[in-house]
């Protein structure tokens, strides 16, 4: 068992210390690919209003859209987040029939930054 770990750290360090720049890139690239996919998988989990002070809770959902939002306004992920672009737009707007007033404000801010990267 011990083995094992030390050949993991070993092919770890061995692949990472050689990494060069284009390798870099491709940890980078599926780092944003799992993350936003990870957040639209989060989004899309229906939120109910079952009490009326949710309306004043921070919610996992409204984080989530939050956060792709602001990986759409990042200039410097403009090549690497411009394929979710479709699938960004469609969870805004799903997020428009949401019960949650804080989830439609968060899809309303996401839907807008979509569209001025999908027009600039």
């Amino acid at each position: 068992m011990l083995l094992s770990y030390l050949l993991v750290d070993f092919v770890h360090v061995s692949v990472f210390s050689n990494c060069n720049a284009l390798c870099v890139h491709f940890v980078q690239v599926a780092l944003l690919e799992s993350t936003v996919a990870r957040l639209l998988d989060i989004s899309s989990t229906p939120l109910s209003l079952t009490d009326p002070s949710s309306q004043c809770q921070d919610i996992a959902q409204v984080h989530a859209v939050n956060i792709l939002r602001i990986l759409v306004q990042d200039s410097s992920l403009v090549t690497a987040i411009s394929r979710f672009y479709a699938t960004l737009t469609m969870q805004a707007l799903n997020g428009f029939t949401s019960p949650v007033w804080a989830m439609r404000n968060a899809s309303l801010q996401l839907l807008g930054n979509t569209f001025v990267k999908l027009l600039s």
